[in-house]
């Protein structure tokens, strides 16, 4: 600004500042917007995940306990599991978070 005083060219110089913020603001704004749509893919997906971990599984492996001699592949039973602790520790999870 001293030197566009000094040479009598202000205005020049407040209009490439000017030039420049709107370009720096229009670059933050599209790094902002480029950074939210994965943000909230990523929290869909984890309430996605949770929600069949805690409601809908708990209802198949009810059905799949009816069975009396239905033995179950380990990772069925990792997934039964994981189910388990979701529900059983659900309040804590939900502090941490």
């Amino acid at each position: 600004m001293k030197t566009g005083e000094a040479s009598g060219k202000l205005t020049t110089v407040l209009a490439s500042l000017a030039t420049e913020y709107e370009y720096t603001t229009d670059i933050k704004n599209k790094y902002v917007g480029a950074m939210i749509y994965p943000v909230i893919l990523l929290l869909v997906a984890i309430v996605a995940v949770i929600s069949l971990f805690s409601l809908v599984l708990p209802s198949i492996f009810s059905i799949a306990d009816s069975f009396q001699n239905l033995e179950l592949p380990w990772a069925t039973q990792m997934l039964r599991n994981i189910s388990s602790f979701l529900e059983n520790n659900r309040k804590g999870i939900l502090r941490t978070i």
